[in-house]
């Protein structure tokens, strides 16, 4: 998502970088990802949940599983599809890849 708003032209903070749904708020409406990206706001939920405990010294409960496979779907369909316009190349070798467009989709 971080690719994405940086080729919209648009910076995200390291505060604002778990704030999903803050992130698409500011997203341009004429990007064809926006409403792909929207069922995964749910994740903000999550971003920080099992790194710390509840005030009552709790872990919280594990997602549902059909959710967490739906998650993923989305994820892995989202990231193919950034990698191809993007013209990104990625190797488990290579921790980061050039982008071959920057230009937003469109």
């Amino acid at each position: 998502m971080i690719a994405t708003m940086t080729a919209e032209g648009l910076h995200i903070n390291r505060h604002q970088q778990h704030q999903l749904g803050a992130i698409l708020d500011t997203m341009p409406d004429e990007n064809p990802w926006k409403p792909e990206f929207r069922p995964l706001e749910v994740l903000t939920g999550y971003a920080t949940t099992y790194r710390y405990a509840t005030p009552g010294g709790r872990i919280p409960k594990a997602p549902p599983q059909a959710d967490v496979e739906g998650w993923l779907t989305a994820t892995s369909r989202l990231l193919e599809t950034a990698k191809m316009h993007f013209d990104v190349t990625v190797d488990t070798g290579e921790y980061n890849s050039i982008a071959g467009v920057i230009d937003p989709p469109r």
